[in-house]
């Protein structure tokens, strides 16, 4: 008997697997290997802050919050690039490649930074963990007009159908409204130009998935409206958006319509921005929801952490937004106290967990987890988690904001019940607990179901094939009967 049968046989078994998987995965993601590993443990300075930002006292609001301000803007410096338009964190890679990781990166953290300039902050600051000056308007600039500059060796490429770019375009848009005068109105006619024609390219390219995204190209095409450059039928996507709307501020908007937390940390913060930058625009509809959104989101907060579900879930920090958005449109202390606690409790619970890492947060839940990243998110994909941050960030340190204390959520009131029938939720807290547990309508009778781990044979294609192979676990993000933050399912191992 040829006993060379069973190895060859495994060979042959072994072959058409790469083979299949070579179909399934046809070229390597470009820069692959190029970002930064992933941080595994906490530096010195990742501790130090923490320790920094939970020692203040609450009654010192500003001063906390101004902890977490130098901690981005140091780990922002300390990963950008050599002509200042692109960031490098590290993390985990993504199907997008290393100069849309580095896009990201910039766009996705360059907001915060706008949005301290334009509440008057001082623009020259001295940090010191790197011990020189930072212009924060010169570091934005520079960025800005290399990135969108087609000679520039950091440009940041044309825009294709279905396009990353996309979407980052809409940050770009709100860092130069928040800055137009110390920014936009001092750049030169051919630096307005190139920024100008390569935001404009949202409107020249398909976006066949019509959910958050198309709410993208209505940013830009607002900021665009504000200084001079309209476009014809700018506003058109946020009137077909508007087909996804369910109830209380809310729309349907995951991979094949869900509802997830996208209606936290996405929707209600471009529609903000896209009424700031044209306030004539369905003011009433917009007004209407983010008040709804609010209520909705209050009930969802906990100082027990947070009921995730859904897809990007390492956003988590920015849960709160619709409560802060709601304060600035309001402008009154009650809905100050409440967005003030709701900002406290979450990152106050997330930090106290360690999610700050080398200049960045976490790519999880709590620790990085790739179980929970999806394949087109890269290093600085979480930095939308900042979006809570840069919006505490337009109050100025002595506005009421920081000065007139918080108000407690409803969960720490008593116990609370919602029903949401479009939606297909009940939402429930409970107070002696801190639980908040989201029950799906239709998802109930559906059985339990571990994570899908990352093992060795997806690290394997991964490694070979030079593409993230991360598992989706949509089963698990989305049809679960019931999500709480007390025996949460998408906790990291």
């Amino acid at each position: 008997m040829n006993r060379s049968l069973p190895w060859m046989s495994g060979a042959a078994i072994a072959l058409s697997t790469l083979l299949y998987a070579s179909a399934v995965f046809p070229t390597a993601v470009d820069g692959f290997w190029h970002d930064r590993p992933i941080s595994l443990t906490e530096s010195v300075n990742d501790g130090r802050t923490r320790e920094r930002f939970l020692s203040i006292s609450s009654e010192d609001a500003w001063d906390r919050y101004r902890v977490l301000f130098f901690y981005f803007l140091t780990g922002f410096i300390e990963h950008r690039s050599q002509y200042g338009a692109l960031v490098h964190y590290s993390g985990f890679p993504s199907s997008g490649g290393h100069l849309l990781s580095g896009l990201e990166g910039f766009a996705r953290t360059a907001p915060l930074f706008a949005s301290w300039i334009s509440a008057g902050n001082p623009t020259v600051l001295q940090d010191a963990a790197l011990g020189t000056d930072i212009d924060l308007v010169e570091i934005l600039r520079t960025g800005i007009v290399t990135g969108s500059d087609p000679a520039s060796p950091e440009f940041w490429g044309r825009m294709k159908d279905n396009d990353q770019r996309i979407v980052e375009a809409a940050d770009i848009a709100i860092t130069l409204w928040l800055t137009r005068f110390e920014i936009w109105d001092k750049l030169d006619a051919s630096q307005k130009a190139n920024v100008s024609n390569w935001l404009k390219q949202v409107n020249d390219v398909r976006i066949d998935n019509r959910n958050n995204w198309i709410l993208r190209t209505v940013v830009v095409n607002a900021f665009l409206d504000s200084v001079g450059f309209k476009v014809a039928d700018g506003y058109s996507n946020l009137y077909e958006f508007k087909s996804n709307y369910l109830e209380s501020g809310w729309f349907r908007d995951g991979p094949t319509g869900e509802v997830d937390y996208y209606n936290t940390w996405s929707i209600p913060y471009d529609l903000f921005w896209i009424s700031e930058m044209s306030p004539s625009i369905d003011r009433a509809f917009i007004d209407d929801v983010i008040s709804k959104s609010s209520y909705l989101t209050k009930h969802l907060l906990s100082p027990a952490g947070l009921a995730m579900m859904g897809r990007s879930i390492c956003y988590r920090t920015s849960v709160p937004s619709p409560v802060s958005i709601n304060a600035l449109r309001k402008k009154s202390v009650e809905h100050e106290r409440e967005a003030r606690r709701a900002l406290d409790v979450t990152w106050n619970y997330f930090i106290s967990n360690k999610i700050l890492r080398d200049g960045t947060i976490t790519m999880g839940y709590t620790d990085n987890d790739p179980r929970l990243v999806d394949n087109y998110s890269g290093p600085g994909s979480c930095h939308w988690g900042l979006r809570s941050l840069t919006l505490a960030y337009m109050n100025r340190p002595t506005a009421s904001f920081w000065t007139n204390g918080s108000s407690p959520l409803p969960v720490e009131i008593g116990d609370c019940h919602i029903d949401l029938d479009a939606i297909g939720w009940k939402v429930d807290g409970v107070k002696s607990s801190g639980e908040i547990r989201i029950t799906l309508r239709d998802n109930i009778g559906n059985a339990s179901r571990d994570l899908e781990s990352f093992g060795v044979w997806g690290r394997a294609i991964e490694y070979i094939f030079q593409r993230p192979r991360r598992p989706q676990n949509y089963y698990s993000k989305y049809k679960l009967p019931t999500y709480t933050n007390k025996s949460q399912v998408l906790e990291a191992n």
